[in-house]
């Protein structure tokens, strides 16, 4: 008999990305639940959200097709890895700080296995209710753990996504890496907008 767990701890998102128009509001379907199996005899239910979005012609890009894992590494982001590696499949893991310094191997693992690493803050700060300096540091600091899990000179840009999508107008335009966000919270399931301004 197989194990049924769910995936609360890693927040998943499926997006089907017709276009990067980043000015244009994105129209979401519903979520739908899959079932994805792993080695190690268990069976995993993910959501999933198709994002399409209305690109500028010269932008399209068809068949393209996201995965974005937030909060880890944790222990079961190994079981994780062994399942995308199985299916060729690469994704991106928006990682804390705070979790890589427990899990540096699992960093290590992600980077040579052809994923994107990619910033999450180093202690899950809500950015709105911090000082532009501060949150600045706490992003500066997972990175700088990153190079130095990674043993990298500092000339790899890492992406960001703000915890919990908040971000307000000032700290939005002093961003100067790519930032990636979401429409649907697949811990609750409601369709919603990440908080800019």
């Amino acid at each position: 008999m197989r194990k049924q767990i769910f995936l609360g701890v890693l927040s998943l998102t499926l997006t089907m990305v017709m276009g990067c128009a980043a000015a244009q509001a994105p129209v979401a379907a519903p979520i739908e639940e899959i079932e994805v199996e792993t080695t190690v005899e268990e069976t995993v239910f993910v959501e999933v959200e198709l994002l399409v979005v209305e690109p500028e012609p010269e932008e399209v890009v068809y068949g393209y097709v996201a995965l974005t894992f937030d909060d880890g590494p944790v222990g079961k982001t190994e079981t994780l890895l062994e399942g995308l590696s199985e299916r060729n499949v690469k994704a991106t893991f928006f990682c804390l700080g705070v979790q890589a310094a427990k899990y540096p191997d699992t960093v290590q693992r992600i980077v040579d296995e052809g994923h994107q690493l990619a910033n999450h803050s180093y202690s899950h700060l809500n950015m709105t209710k911090v000082t532009q300096e501060e949150w600045q540091e706490d992003f500066q600091k997972t990175e700088d753990l990153f190079n130095q899990i990674l043993d990298r000179d500092g000339d790899v840009t890492y992406w960001l996504r703000p915890p919990y999508g908040l971000i307000n107008r000032s700290q939005y335009s002093s961003v100067d890496v790519p930032m990636v966000l979401w429409s649907v919270d697949p811990e609750i399931g409601n369709y919603w907008t990440p908080k800019r301004w």
